[in-house]
């Protein structure tokens, strides 16, 4: 299982390259992108409808990146926590969305400095 981490109130970010039958997709045809993330005690969506700035899909070769360290929640960011979270995408053929297979995870900390 992947397990990424995000630095709260950072830049940083992580990679999942998104393949389909085992090839890459064209990350550009995607028209939104949601992770719902899961801890024991609360549940945060980061939708690209709502925080573009936190996915980049300009890469290429099916590589998404996620910048959420700086992504807010009526005002405040993340809570340090360990979050499981999944992905769905939508593009034109699927505007319902398409819920990717593999589960990810992600612990929020607060970084040293």
């Amino acid at each position: 299982m992947i397990r990424e981490t995000i630095y709260i109130g950072k830049d940083n970010s992580f990679d999942l390259t998104l393949l389909a039958d085992g090839a890459a997709i064209d990350a550009n045809l995607l028209t939104r992108m949601v992770v719902v993330m899961k801890s024991d005690s609360d549940t945060r969506t980061v939708d690209s409808d709502v925080d573009a700035a936190a996915f980049d899909k300009t890469v290429g070769g099916g590589v998404i990146s996620f910048i959420f360290g700086n992504v807010m929640f009526t005002g405040q960011p993340f809570p340090a926590d360990e979050w499981s979270a999944q992905l769905t995408v939508y593009d034109v053929s699927h505007p319902n969305g398409l819920l990717w297979d593999e589960e990810f995870m992600l612990d929020t900390v607060e970084p040293d400095a």
